[in-house]
């Protein structure tokens, strides 16, 4: 993933943070998974994608997040 898709991703993720229903949650779960999924050479496909999913969930009660 490039910088500007991240860029553009983690708006959409802001910008749908406060509508978030049930299923929305579960996929910004799934997002933030993937995004810390290790790239061999070069680290988590994309940290900042994946801040943001979990900021998003932080502010709905971290619906989805094991303990």
């Amino acid at each position: 993933m490039n910088d500007t898709n991240a860029t553009i991703a983690k708006g959409l993720v802001w910008t749908v943070q406060p509508l978030a229903d049930a299923a929305i949650l579960q996929q910004l779960t799934d997002l933030a998974a993937k995004c810390y999924r290790k790239v061999p050479g070069k680290g988590p496909l994309a940290a900042g994608l994946g801040n943001a999913c979990l900021l998003a969930l932080a502010q709905n009660g971290l619906p989805g997040v094991s303990a």
